[in-house]
């Protein structure tokens, strides 16, 4: 259980969900199902793929909730492991452990005056977090070239379109071969949100994360609150708790 609830922890300190900026977007309700697929060759040729899937809920308050999907399916039957609601309206963050029936009680730290939330994400798509698996960003400043990729309907909404090509020159490197990394975005201005975004990167692989089956309905008001059969617990902020 652990892995799904300080992935969702690492989620609601950094006060984000996918492709959104920070902050509620109000007035803007959905659910859709979040889908991660990265694909990865190796030195033989063989590629690989992973994959995940959570559901995520937004209502008209801003109020979000996420569902870790296991096993990459979208039956509303399977619970979920690991759920995170991040109430807009009273700043706090719950992220519940449905086997065990805990929910933690998370007060997000209040920035100081005058500081600014750290970059969108979908907006400023952050470099993969080196966890032992994803090589570190590569070393130096790189050339960047940025195009627009005009609008396009996904799934009946309009996205702009956006590419960020980022170059290492082989020699800053010590490779053979430039090293490049490509970020595609498409947002939904009307959603607030990105709909589609993609990383290629010759040394990480390709990951897609993307929206599918999107309503634009007012979810269950339900969804955003904690059941009354949980043990409430305060989490404390400075570490994952010990087995």
């Amino acid at each position: 259980m652990r892995y799904p609830f300080w992935m969702f922890l690492a989620v609601a300190l950094g006060g984000v969900v996918f492709g959104q900026a920070a902050g509620p977007i109000k007035d803007a309700p959905f659910s859709a199902l979040w889908v991660t697929i990265g694909t990865q060759v190796a030195a033989d040729g063989k590629s690989s793929e992973t994959r995940e899937s959570r559901r995520v809920y937004r209502d008209s308050s801003g109020r979000i909730r996420e569902d870790l999907v296991p096993g990459f399916t979208d039956d509303p039957s399977n619970e979920s492991p690991a759920v995170m609601i991040r109430d807009s309206v009273t700043g706090i963050v719950y992220v519940l452990e449905t086997p065990t029936r805990v929910a933690h009680k998370i007060m997000p730290p209040t920035l100081p005056s005058g500081a600014v939330q750290g970059a969108f994400y979908g907006y400023n798509m952050p470099f993969p977090a080196n966890d032992g698996r994803t090589p570190p960003p590569p070393k130096g400043r790189p050339d960047v070239k940025s195009e627009a990729l005009g609008t396009r309907a996904i799934q009946g909404i309009e996205a702009q379109g956006s590419r960020t090509t980022l170059t290492w020159s082989a020699a800053s490197q010590g490779t053979e071969r430039d090293v490049v990394s490509i970020d595609e975005k498409w947002i939904a201005r009307e959603l607030g949100m990105a709909l589609v975004m993609k990383r290629s990167d010759a040394r990480s692989g390709t990951k897609i994360m993307q929206l599918e089956k999107i309503e634009r309905a007012e979810p269950d008001a339900s969804l955003f609150m904690v059941p009354a059969d949980y043990q409430m617990v305060d989490m404390p902020l400075d570490g994952p708790p010990q087995n």
